[in-house]
């Protein structure tokens, strides 16, 4: 009998060890990270033939160790990176490879109020407009810097890194025999903890998708568990827990039903409104081509600044004043005007301008 209670209790062990992975595996990893805020981070930053270490507790950080790379090969590099992460135990330790500020490009945009959830896809529709970049060419991540309920705007920072020198810098961390969790970029504080992670999406494998069949396979595992371990043999109280489970099965179902309709309802908004931001704003490529037929012959600009549907130009020109006539009689563009005035350039002899105009809606349709 002891030998039956003692293999039904480690039974019952795995079950639960089963489930509870299976639970945090439907958690999304940033998520799992904000549960576990002191969870360690190694921050690996390379520069300049260096890399440094550095372990970050919480908002506490300290320098673990140095590598200079210059003159060794990749065998060379691999030791010595490895000899260098030997105090972190790398099993329970998050990897976070850190980039260059000058590899990554920011914008800051002011946005309608909606989700964090939605955030993600109306920044990708945005990729093409406020980078040089095509969406499928970059990875990104973000952060909200400000909220205005008031107003129902968000003030979001989208920071971009092509996605090729993501991979790369991913694969030469894979060279040294690390696996990075987490890819950011260097910002203003040098000693701040990770806060993006440009893997999101392209780096994070798919969380599970908790099926019916999962759910209705827990409940009956559940319902042994207890039926083995805690509950008498009882036919009465037997019964009573078979239809507390059917409930709560039919319940599970309920709520899913519920969960996806509104599913279709935000993702029918989401729909409607990226495909109006689509539709009414023109892309920069769009703007570029153009500019590029519009302004006359002996005109050129140093200065262009594309903020939502305003755009800024300066530069030369042989005949400056006739610019904003050129630039209004343009399908795609409207309400030209002079920021300041037009003045001489003493060495070219061109005129210098400095001007202003809008996106006109839908693509340039008056």
């Amino acid at each position: 009998m002891a030998t039956v209670l003692t293999r039904t209790h480690h039974l019952v062990g795995r079950f639960f060890a089963w489930w509870l992975a299976e639970l945090t595996a439907l958690v999304p990893r940033r998520l799992r990270r904000l549960a576990r805020p002191g969870a360690p981070i190694l921050v690996v930053e390379p520069s300049r033939g260096e890399v440094r270490f550095r372990l970050f507790r919480g908002e506490r950080a300290r320098e673990v160790g140095r590598v200079n790379l210059e003159g060794k090969d990749a065998l060379e590099q691999r030791r010595a990176v490895a000899a260098a992460a030997k105090p972190v135990s790398l099993s329970k330790t998050e990897v976070a490879l850190r980039l260059p500020a000058e590899q990554a490009l920011r914008r800051t945009l002011d946005l309608p109020w909606m989700t964090d959830s939605d955030l993600r896809q109306a920044l990708f529709f945005q990729i093409d407009r406020q980078t040089p970049f095509a969406p499928e060419e970059v990875c990104f991540d973000y952060r909200v810097s400000g909220r205005d309920p008031g107003a129902k705007r968000v003030t979001v920072e989208m920071t971009v890194v092509p996605r090729r020198v993501v991979d790369d810098a991913v694969a030469v961390a894979s060279g040294w025999g690390l696996r990075p969790a987490i890819v950011d970029v260097a910002g203003e504080d040098p000693d701040a903890a990770p806060v993006l992670n440009l893997l999101s999406e392209a780096g994070e494998p798919a969380a599970k998708t908790w099926s019916p069949l999962n759910t209705a396979l827990a409940l009956v595992a559940l319902g042994l568990a207890a039926l083995l371990v805690y509950v008498p043999l009882d036919r009465q109280r037997t019964a009573a827990e078979t239809l507390v489970a059917r409930v709560a099965e039919a319940q599970a179902q309920a709520d899913e039903v519920i969960h996806l309709r509104e599913e279709v309802e935000r993702l029918d908004r989401e729909s409607r409104f990226l495909a109006e931001e689509k539709r009414d704003y023109a892309s920069v490529l769009a703007i570029l081509d153009e500019l590029t037929k519009t302004l006359p012959d002996h005109t050129w600009l140093f200065e262009l600044k594309i903020q939502g549907r305003e755009v800024r130009i300066a530069g030369y020109s042989s005949a400056a004043s006739r610019l904003i006539g050129v630039i209004g009689n343009s399908s795609l563009f409207e309400t030209p005007r002079f920021r300041s005035s037009v003045t001489q350039d003493p060495r070219s002899g061109l005129e210098r301008f400095n001007l202003s105009f809008e996106i006109a809606e839908r693509g340039g349709e008056r």
